[in-house]
């Protein structure tokens, strides 16, 4: 009976990737994507005519889907608690790109998520290389480690102050690149999942500036001698980023809340208030990135400010981590967008090669005791190794430790080990 069950529920899923897949070309078959490796980008361009079997269309005008696929499993340990073993398929989604000309646009869809299960739904048209207007459901341009994309994170998770950083939402955004910097800004309402007029409005900019940049010389084979529209490889980097975001009149309830390091268990440790009707929200988030040819460190810090008629507070959060690859790759950057995109292996395995191979150690910290008595806090601690197949498939090994600092979850440690394959199309 097990077994039909997870038969039945396959076929379920499967039936409606189908009629996603099918309303997906109907409805977006107009639509363009940006050249920019952020979380919604298609980086076709650093695949061979000839690997792009899931374009149709010319170069121009086109459609691209492109499965997003994570399978992770591990152990976990609470003390006090229990241990246990797990295996998960945390992450099934799809994004449908469009082309055409000057237009363009995404459509992404978690099949895993019932809650938030559309990622991205926006269109968006660049009157020069430099220009984009952006209309829909999309990222607001806050934070790097979410505007990179979780496609091209190093760890299992995001760090910690990702807790506090606005989540995507219907909106309108100007984006400019230039050859050193980026800005982006514009107004938000909800999440079109949850109502897009129930979280009040929002305005959020981000500004990026790399004063240091030098792009490395490439020598690999097959068609990896470019690294394709928008994303250059970089010999040595100094990249810095400020953000900030207001919002007003939210009239649901909200709170903040940090989790494990794992996608293995939901349980949080520090968990602030829920707050209801609050009359502002204010984030603040500054970034840094220093690369080094195969070394590359990077972090953040994040603040938010909550006031109410009845409870205000601030919580804050950050990570530092830095990783290094073992055979010689350097990770991709976009400057006109202020983005970290794909690693493309000098070797992959379908050339014969060994893959990429990237090390990585990074600490994290969660802080919501302002928010209220039994807000508290977390510190975390992570390790990591990444085989990168090729430049769509990766195997990860994640170890992290995070303990509880303040609060009723003082002293509370959790130990997790995970395993993932990613397929990123």
């Amino acid at each position: 009976m097990h077994i039909e069950n997870k038969a039945r529920i396959a076929i379920l899923r499967s039936a409606a990737a189908a009629r996603l897949v099918a309303a997906a070309l109907a409805g977006t078959a107009w639509l363009p994507s940006l050249a920019a490796a952020q979380s919604a980008t298609n980086d076709a361009g650093l695949f061979s005519e000839n690997e792009r079997f899931l374009r149709f269309g010319s170069s121009d005008r086109n459609i691209t889907l492109a499965p997003f696929i994570q399978l992770d499993g591990g152990y976990t340990d609470f003390t006090p608690g229990k241990d246990f073993w797990d295996t998960s398929d945390n992450l099934l989604r799809l994004y449908v790109y469009g082309t055409y000309d000057q237009f363009g646009g995404t459509f992404a869809y978690d099949f895993q998520n019932r809650t938030f299960p559309v990622r991205y739904a926006f269109v968006n048209y660049s009157p020069t290389d430099r220009l984009t207007f952006q209309v829909g459901q999309q990222d607001e341009p806050f934070s790097l480690q979410d505007y990179s994309g979780s496609r091209f994170l190093p760890f299992a998770t995001s760090g910690q102050s990702a807790a506090l950083i606005p989540g995507d939402n219907v909106g309108g955004v100007v984006k400019y690149g230039g050859d050193a910097y980026s800005l982006a800004g514009g107004i938000f309402g909800g999440d079109v999942n949850t109502g897009v007029d129930s979280e009040g409005l929002a305005f959020t900019g981000r500004a990026t500036w790399a004063p240091v940049y030098a792009q490395s010389e490439i020598t690999r084979g097959g068609d990896a001698s470019g690294d394709g529209v928008g994303t250059q490889r970089v010999d040595r980097l100094l990249h810095l980023g400020a953000a900030i975001s207001t919002r007003f009149d939210i009239d649901h309830s909200f709170g903040f809340s940090g989790g494990t390091n794992s996608t293995l268990t939901s349980r949080s440790i520090a968990a602030g208030p829920s707050f209801d009707d609050a009359d502002q929200l204010l984030r603040g988030n500054l970034e840094a990135s220093i690369v080094l040819g195969s070394l590359s460190i990077q972090g953040e810090l994040t603040g938010a400010r909550v006031e109410g008629s009845f409870d205000s507070g601030t919580a804050h959060g950050g990570y530092l981590y830095s990783t290094y690859f073992l055979t010689g790759e350097t990770r991709g950057y976009s400057r006109s967008s202020g983005t970290f995109g794909r690693v493309v292996p000098k070797n992959p395995i379908d050339e014969g090669g060994f893959g990429a191979f990237e090390i990585g150690a990074r600490i994290d910290y969660l802080d919501l005791t302002d928010l209220c008595p039994d807000g508290g806090a977390q510190f975390g601690a992570s390790a990591v190794a990444n085989l990168y197949l090729t430049k769509r498939v990766t195997l990860t090994s994640d170890y992290s430790y995070t303990v509880g600092t303040a609060g009723p979850n003082d002293g509370l440690t959790v130990h997790a080990l995970t395993g993932r394959i990613q397929f990123a199309y």
